[in-house]
């Protein structure tokens, strides 16, 4: 796990700068408007932001929510949204979801959780959805973006490799990049097929209620159109 953390530690300045500064296209036209959009109607009384990263998802959440906690593992993301992204309302927390799951206090605390791009990374989804599980109150909800499972491999290119197994839960080591700029910064995160983060939300007693494919309004921003959906968003409640 330290390893991850250390990966996110030195890409976290990339990542801050392309979303500060709006090369991030897709968090900007596709990431955080379905966030917003499928967790409209929850309760935002106390939400928290399951692996913030630089905190920049966490500050626009400030906005609406009543209190925010934002929990990264990485304590140089960490780092910059303390000192960038920080509102009254907004605490950060440099550790995992699943050990400020196991704090007393924080267990049925959230009205809502999100999880921006964060769940491939998660290296036991079991036990991430476990957390988030524990951390929720009844019947509130769980709204989540990752990389789409079907189509990801197709975006990446490595749908035709030899080690590449749709059916299979595989690590992917590759340069972190997004359509306009490269980190040169090598991370990893999980493929998992579908049914794979489907069955595990079963088992953690969170049943969706919402199943998004976004995609921007107008790809015409992108240096290449939009051939498939390139990510997965959902809503879940806790059952």
């Amino acid at each position: 796990m330290s390893e991850l953390n250390e990966e996110w530690d030195r890409v976290s300045e990339f990542r801050d700068h392309v979303v500060t500064d709006g090369v991030d296209l897709s968090f900007d036209l596709v990431l955080a408007p379905t966030i917003m959009r499928l967790s409209s109607e929850d309760d935002w009384k106390s939400v928290i932001d399951a692996g913030c990263g630089n905190g920049s998802l966490t500050q626009r959440l400030a906005v609406q929510a009543e209190h925010v906690s934002g929990v990264d593992p990485s304590i140089r993301s960490i780092e910059i949204a303390t000192k960038r992204h920080a509102r009254p309302n907004i605490v950060y927390s440099n550790t995992t979801i699943e050990d400020y799951a196991a704090v007393v206090e924080n267990r049925n605390s959230a009205t809502l959780v999100v999880a921006n791009m964060t769940m491939m990374a998660a290296p036991d989804l079991t036990e991430f959805l476990s957390a988030v599980a524990s951390l929720l109150q009844e019947g509130c909800g769980f709204v989540f973006t990752i990389t789409h499972p079907c189509f990801w491999p197709f975006y990446w290119a490595y749908q035709s490799e030899s080690w590449f197994h749709y059916e299979e839960e595989q690590a992917i080591e590759a340069e972190y990049r997004i359509s306009k700029a490269r980190s040169g910064v090598v991370t990893t995160h999980f493929h998992r097929p579908l049914a794979t983060y489907l069955n595990a939300l079963r088992e953690a007693g969170l049943w969706l209620t919402h199943l998004d494919e976004p995609l921007p309004d107008d790809d015409s921003r992108y240096p290449t159109h939009w051939e498939f959906p390139r990510f997965l968003a959902a809503r879940a409640e806790l059952r």
